[in-house]
């Protein structure tokens, strides 16, 4: 009998090791699962992020070449209001300034 009740507790002990090796299996499985839930939603996210950032980029993008061509427009509008000619008029229409003759030009040599 004594053997018997060795052998029983021995077998109930190998149960209690195997069901804590059970219970650490499904503790790591669990880890796992909860690792690659993690890393799908981390790349689901950086994913997200990225496709915001190449929008808001090229919005950006098309408010530098709307604000270039604006530049390049006022520049050409500045020049063309500085031209030789276009102060000649203003000052002959607007003004009433003429040309003196060549008479009535003085040089200083100094």
């Amino acid at each position: 009998m004594m053997t018997a009740s060795k052998a029983i507790s021995h077998y109930q002990g190998s149960l209690r090791g195997v069901r804590l090796l059970l219970g650490q299996q499904n503790l790591l499985l669990a880890l796992l699962l909860v690792c690659v839930f993690a890393s799908a939603f981390a790349m689901i996210y950086t994913r997200d992020l990225d496709r915001q950032l190449v929008s808001q980029w090229q919005s950006l993008q098309m408010q530098k070449t709307s604000m270039t061509q604006t530049y390049n427009q006022l520049w050409l509008e500045d020049s063309a209001w500085s031209t030789q000619s276009r102060i000649m008029d203003r000052a002959t229409n607007h003004l009433a300034m003429t040309v003196p003759a060549s008479q009535s030009i003085t040089t200083l040599v100094s």
